[in-house]
This record gives C-alpha cells, structure tokens and sequence, in this order.
C-alpha cells in the first residue's frame, strides 16, 4: 500500500542541475544501444566549424582502449573565462547545458546560422556519459587541456600544456563511454563510417578521416566530395540499373525573397533524385547536416513537390491514361534520393534528432522543388 505523504511541501520540489538531468534521464538525451550517438554529437561540434569554413580536415579514431577521439583544424574552442559563470568557455561548454555558440540564429553574420547544434546539450550528453573526457585545445598560440571524469565531474582544470605557431588552431575530444548508460560501449564502426562520408557530402571540400586502431597502429578511410551531392550520389548509384538520368539541384532563399516567400534568408534544399527499376532503394536525408533516418516533414515535402511536377508535365502533355490517376505513391515508390535541408529554426522529435517534425518543411521543400524543377527554363547542377 503506497504511503501518502501528507506534508507536501516546497522541500519535495527538486531541481536537477549541471549534468543532473542526462544522468537521471539518459535516454532523454541519447540511444542507450551504444555510445554511436555520444560521438556524433561530438563529431557535430567539429562538422559546424567545417560549415562556418573555418576546419579542413575531422578526424575520428577508434581506439584499442575502447575510447573514440574527435580532431579538427578549426578555431579552437574558446578558453577565456565566462564573465557570468566565472570559468572557461571550455569547462562551461562541457558541464552546463544549454550553454554555446548556436543560439544566435537570426543574425545573418552568424558562422552558425545555419547549424547541427540546436540547444546546447550535445557535448554534455557526451561528458555526462563517459568514465572519462579529455579536451584539446590549441588556439592563439597556446595549447591548452582539460579533462572530466565519471559522470561529468570537472577531473583536471583548464592548464597550459605549451606554446604552438599561432597558425596551428583546433579542438581535440576524446571520451570512453560508461558501460553504466549503454547496453554496449562498443561503437558501431560502419553507422560511424556511413555518417562521415555523408557529412563529407554535405562539407564540399572538407576531409573526413576515420580511423580504426589495430595492434598500436591506424590506418584512415577518406572522404571528400568537391561537388558535394552530385559525386556523392553519383557514387552511390554505381549498382542501380536506372530508368533516367538522376535529377541535381538547390534551390535556397536569397536576398530579397524572405518576404515574398515567408523563409528566412539561406533556407532551402539541395537534392538528388532518380529512379531504378529494380532492388533496394537509396533514401538519405538531412537537416542542417543532422541525418534524419526516420525522415520527417521535409522527406513529406519532397514527395509532395516531385508528385505536383510530374503530374503537371504529365497533364500538360497528355500522358496519362483515360480513366487512371497518378498517386503520390506511384511517384515515390522506385525513388531513390537523397535530400538536405538548410532550416533556420528546425524542430526535431528527441535529442536524437532522427526525424524533422517542422511543420513549414514541407512547404519549404515542396515549394522548392517545384520551383526549380517545374521550371523549363532552370538548369540543373
């Protein structure tokens, strides 16, 4: 018999701060199958300073002692110390949630205007996970370290590990999950590799290096797709028997349309598309470099917009048959796509991110589509 508490008071009211709320709920905030999602938020990190065009080249290694270690060549991040929390960005960044760089998405100079971090939760949920996380900094000619220990505990402060050429800039992570949060803390080696040859498509130019430790030594897959989705699903129709030619294109807000179109300036929609006449079907899509493999809104906005084109063509031309209607699914069914969106504000279902929910998606690439595909007198990529 469950007891009544009959002094309920202020007392019984709990806050859950820090990193409280991951340790208490962490399947809020990540897959608990393994730690693949802890590290693709750590990747998310270094892909946004790929997208503000500051690093060149992510790097992610697989370590024997079971860790996983992120590199990029980008800025750095920040070590100075916050002047309300009174500790280093860096410290701050890893141990207090919803704290970061993304916030500021309406000002059109932003380098993350349009970027993965969304909350500032991610890295946390990382810190917040691991037996132990190790954080590299080199930045102003200065290379800094930091480290955490079990659940997120600040373990070593932010020290001065030397000085460096001013040239050298970038951020090293390196975590060992903790078996207490995850049925394995083994990482899925091919869901990783899979996700950095997508992220190289969607960074045209940047260079993704995954690496795998065997007996002390790493040897690295590369990806680089200088014309981003056109190689990459040139790449990946390789085996496809295809009824056409695929369809390339973008189509994204520019100055002066944001009143006209109801978008923000820089929203829109890279896509590929074709179909095959035979075996499985190729469909990716993406917002704001973030796989979406549930799909969502947008995927909902691309079947809508495809259907519309085609079934104009076919009535403007005649080509349909007396007494048979064309279908949205006789349209999706043999389609192979892949999709990514550029979405200011968008709105996912759980931390996880794997499927959009934004209502006005669907509009946005509906509209799109339509625009350059149902228009003659556009060129494709």
């Amino acid at each position: 018999m469950i007891k009544k508490n009959e002094n309920y008071s202020a007392r019984d009211i709990q806050v859950l701060e820090d990193l409280s709320p991951i340790l208490h709920r962490p399947g809020m905030y990540t897959d608990p199958k393994n730690p693949n999602h802890a590290l693709v938020e750590i990747i998310d990190n270094s892909a946004d300073e790929g997208l503000a065009g500051f690093a060149k080249t992510i790097t992610v290694n697989l370590r024997e002692d079971g860790s996983a270690e992120v590199m990029d060549d980008g800025r750095g991040i920040p070590v100075d110390v916050h002047e309300k929390k009174n500790i280093p960005a860096v410290q701050l960044i890893f141990t207090t949630l919803h704290s970061g760089g993304k916030f500021f998405k309406t000002e059109s100079s932003s380098a993350y205007r349009i970027a993965g971090g969304l909350h500032g939760v991610g890295v946390c949920v990382a810190n917040a996970l691991s037996k132990k996380l190790e954080v590299g900094v080199k930045r102003g000619g200065v290379e800094y370290s930091i480290s955490f220990g079990p659940n997120g505990k600040l373990k070593k402060k932010l020290t001065v590990v030397g000085k460096i050429e001013k040239k050298s800039t970038g951020t090293k992570v390196k975590f060992w999950p903790d078996s207490k949060f995850f049925t394995t803390i083994k990482f899925d080696q091919d869901e990783i590799a899979s996700l950095l040859r997508a992220k190289a498509m969607l960074l045209p130019g940047v260079r993704f290096r995954f690496g795998i430790e065997k007996s002390g030594k790493i040897n690295h897959q590369t990806w680089c797709f200088s014309e981003g989705i056109r190689g990459y699903f040139r790449d990946q129709l390789e085996s496809q028997n295809q009824i056409c030619q695929p369809f390339m294109a973008e189509r994204y807000v520019v100055k002066g349309e944001s009143k006209s179109s109801g978008f923000s300036l820089g929203e829109g929609v890279s896509w590929a598309l074709s179909w095959s006449q035979e075996g499985d079907t190729i469909r990716e899509s993406y917002v704001n470099m973030i796989p979406t493999s549930l799909g969502g809104t947008h995927v909902a906005g691309l079947k809508e917009g495809v259907y519309q084109v085609i079934k104009k063509f076919m009535d403007l031309h005649a080509l349909g048959q007396k007494g048979l209607k064309i279908t949205p699914d006789d349209v999706f069914m043999r389609l192979n796509f892949v999709i990514a969106c550029k979405i200011l504000d968008p709105q996912f279902k759980g931390q996880v991110k794997n499927e959009l929910i934004s209502r006005d998606a669907v509009r946005l690439t509906s509209q799109m589509i339509k625009d350059k595909m149902g228009n003659p007198n556009c060129t494709m990529l």
